[in-house]
């Protein structure tokens, strides 16, 4: 599993976003299945998820992920 910009394993990101703890995180860093998840914890708990950093994915990418997340998910694109 993979570690975010912030040096935490996925799994740690997974119980913030458990806890309804939002993030910001460097969208690079992860694998799409690996988004998807974070999206579906974040959406459980009504937590916003903030992905940065976007230019690797896909347009299709970003819409599966948008849809495991609800409306909880921000793209974020300078």
């Amino acid at each position: 599993m993979s570690k975010g910009s912030t040096g935490r394993p996925i799994g740690d990101l997974i119980q913030i976003l458990s806890a309804s703890g939002g993030l910001d995180i460097d969208a690079s860093a992860f694998s799409v299945e690996e988004l998807k998840m974070l999206a579906s914890y974040a959406a459980s708990r009504s937590a916003t998820l903030n992905l940065r950093n976007l230019a690797s994915l896909q347009t299709s990418d970003l819409i599966v992920i948008a849809s495991y997340g609800d409306s909880n998910i921000v793209f974020v694109d300078p």
